[in-house]
């Protein structure tokens, strides 16, 4: 019974110390928001290596629809330290080194 509190503890603090996502509306305030979440969401379908940073967002385009907007991105991303399977928010991991880094990825855009 007291390890399933000690776990249960864990992961109530594991959920707590998320950062909350802000709101991503049409707006030109709204980019750096839009990329973060993106990021998030790119994060959580990779399954396997390493997590992603935003290094920079090169370019956005957000084109005005029926009942709100579609946003483009172009994200550069950058591998972290950490592995998909820890924990650790993305944004607190550190960034690997030029060396570390095996390659380059390019994602290109589409409707999910």
């Amino acid at each position: 019974m007291k390890h399933i509190l000690v776990l249960l503890s864990s992961a109530v603090l594991l959920c707590s110390a998320a950062p909350a996502f802000e709101m991503v509306t049409c707006s030109e305030n709204s980019h750096a928001a839009a990329a973060r979440l993106a990021v998030h969401h790119i994060n959580a379908h990779h399954d396997h290596g390493y997590k992603f940073r935003l290094s920079k967002t090169q370019h956005i385009k957000v084109v005005t629809v029926d009942g709100g907007c579609d946003v483009e991105l172009g994200l550069k991303l950058l591998e972290t330290k950490c592995h998909v399977v820890n924990p650790r928010h993305f944004e607190d991991c550190e960034i690997r080194e030029e060396h570390e880094r095996p390659g380059i990825m390019f994602i290109e855009p589409g409707r999910m």
